[in-house]
């Protein structure tokens, strides 16, 4: 399924399927498009093809997730198993190629922290990430101290 939310696209074809449950007719689908972002696909069996309900075309609709409300989904939907496979830390081992648009500056500073320390990359981004993760929430788009 196709359709076009805010301006953005949602494509079922080409996003990554993440997991799937059955809620009686209808299963849902969770999406992740090649940008990060999350979505469902509801899709019921038993609505007819001329159905008109609330944000429905038809047998199927699609809903936008932010990472909170995918997490929820799966950890709701999913079996244990599944859910610490898809969103909880795995082995220190595994890396993933993961891309980003940052600032001239920002890039400037990651190099110069690179050079004075040696550290990777990766790893300073990965550095960084575990502080924030450490030491603030973010609820409501607002920052709170942990």
């Amino acid at each position: 399924m196709y359709t076009v939310i805010n301006n953005k696209v949602y494509n079922t074809e080409t996003a990554r399927k993440v997991a799937e449950h059955r809620h009686g007719s209808v299963v849902e689908t969770l999406y992740r498009k090649k940008t990060g972002e999350y979505f469902a696909h509801f899709y019921d069996s038993e609505a007819s093809d001329n159905d008109r309900r609330a944000g429905w075309k038809g047998k199927d609709k699609i809903a936008p997730y932010d990472y909170v409300t995918a997490y929820a989904w799966a950890e709701m939907s999913l079996d244990k198993e599944e859910f610490a496979r898809l969103f909880l830390d795995t082995e220190d081992t595994e890396t993933e190629v993961f891309s980003v648009r940052i600032s001239k500056a920002c890039a400037a500073k990651l190099r110069r922290a690179q050079a004075e320390t040696g550290i990777q990359l990766g790893q300073l981004v990965e550095q960084a990430v575990n502080f924030f993760e450490e030491n603030f929430a973010t609820i409501n788009g607002t920052k709170e101290k942990r």
